[in-house]
């Protein structure tokens, strides 16, 4: 197992692919949570501990929280970013309204990393990363969490984005994750409610 903690540029990475996401729908960005980003790195230490086979990820919000789980084999070599993309390419199946009725399939689980990442109620966000057993994966935590049913992803009438102060804030560009193949990518289900392995937030 390997532990690490982000980097300043990771992270700057990590919040600006999502904000791309965000700013696609005219949501206002997110903003990097040092506290959610231990949380987060605390369940991704956890996974990579006590490797489980796919499908078998143990997701450790907070009440309250939502949280996004990607892993992918290490040698496809994907970025921070490019991580994320797993996500945000749930978007093809996409359609806002309310929750859970929110994916052209019928099936809210094959968008519901995406919904999450763009919740217009969400602000929040704060990541952490492990690799074990030849797996890559990020975890990421948001406040207050999204994927609430009966409410709306973002609202119809919604205002435009606005770019919130780089003071507590990163934004970067997303690289091109075309041509990666897709055998070499894994990537979870989103859980949003408390499961055993619950992880208190730090004192």
């Amino acid at each position: 197992m390997t532990e690490a903690e982000l980097t300043p540029l990771e992270k700057q990475e990590i919040l600006g692919a999502q904000n791309r996401y965000r700013a696609e729908v005219n949501v206002t960005f997110l903003n990097w949570s040092e506290n959610l980003s231990l949380q987060a790195q605390r369940c991704a230490d956890y996974n990579a501990a006590n490797y489980l086979p796919y499908g078998r990820q143990k997701h450790c919000p907070t009440p309250g929280f939502g949280q996004n789980i990607a892993r992918a084999t290490s040698n496809s070599h994907l970025t921070l970013a490019q991580m994320v993309d797993l996500w945000g390419n749930e978007k093809k199946y996409f359609l806002n309204g309310e929750y859970p009725s929110v994916s052209s399939t019928g099936s809210p689980g094959e968008v519901s990393h995406y919904t999450q990442m763009i919740w217009q109620e969400t602000h929040e966000v704060g990541c952490g990363k492990a690799n074990a057993s030849g797996y890559d994966i990020l975890v990421c935590d948001y406040s207050p969490r999204g994927n609430i049913n009966g409410t709306m992803v973002y609202a119809l009438q919604r205002p435009k984005a606005v770019e919130v102060s780089t003071t507590n804030s990163y934004k970067t560009l997303r690289p091109n994750f075309s041509g990666m193949p897709k055998r070499n990518i894994i990537m979870n289900t989103v859980f949003n409610r408390p499961v055993s392995c619950y992880l208190p937030s730090p004192v």
